[in-house]
């Protein structure tokens, strides 16, 4: 729907014989705001064409109404925001459209071609899991995941640290600790004093 309330705006623009300027076509950020899209388009163009921005919505406004199929209103709010609401029936379409759709609903293609490596998770295989290896594992994955809907070539990676310093540490702590390696806690306390030691 932006992309359309764009097009239609730059047609009137024309229509208008006003430039055509960089503007704005976004949700408002003003939760009291009765509109599910806005421009500044009237802003920008105040300026240049020696009128208020109101003056300028308002003629836009004018040109735009019952151009934009599923657009109910077209408002002039603030200091000369356009404001579109849309008919319910469009959001009605567009929430089928998403079950429709499945995990597929919402892909494009502006990342084909592109070949991506997202590394995410890691976890110290010498200390218990925590909330902080969720979160990774689930933004890593989120990314991931928006790269292949963008159709990006996407390859997981992750290292678990089973190798060099890590392994190191731990079995210093567990050497000086003798604590039971089989249990987790226990395992994790040794790395805990052998990272203490290579940290002094």
């Amino acid at each position: 729907m932006q992309d359309v309330i764009r097009t239609q705006i730059t047609a009137a623009l024309q229509t208008l014989g006003l430039p055509n300027v960089d503007f704005v076509v976004d949700y408002p950020t003003d939760k009291s705001a009765q509109a599910d899209y806005f421009s500044n388009v009237a802003l920008v163009l105040a300026k240049q064409v020696g009128q208020a921005p109101r003056q300028v919505a308002e003629q836009l406004a004018a040109v735009l109404d019952g151009q934009i199929d599923e657009v109910t209103s077209i408002e002039v709010a603030g200091p000369g925001f356009l404001n579109f609401s849309c008919s319910r029936q469009y959001f009605t379409k567009k929430l089928a459209e998403a079950i429709d759709g499945q995990n597929r609903w919402g892909g494009n293609n502006t990342e084909v071609g592109e070949k991506v490596i997202v590394e995410y998770t890691s976890p110290n295989l010498f200390k218990p899991l925590h909330v902080g290896n969720l979160v990774g594992n689930i933004i890593g994955e989120s990314f991931t995941r928006l790269f292949e809907l963008s159709g990006a070539e996407v390859r997981r990676a992750n290292y678990p640290s089973d190798i060099g310093l890590p392994v190191a540490k731990a079995v210093w702590g567990l050497k000086k600790t003798r604590n039971d390696p089989s249990q987790i806690e226990r395992l994790g306390e040794a790395y805990r004093v052998g990272n203490e030691a290579y940290e002094a």
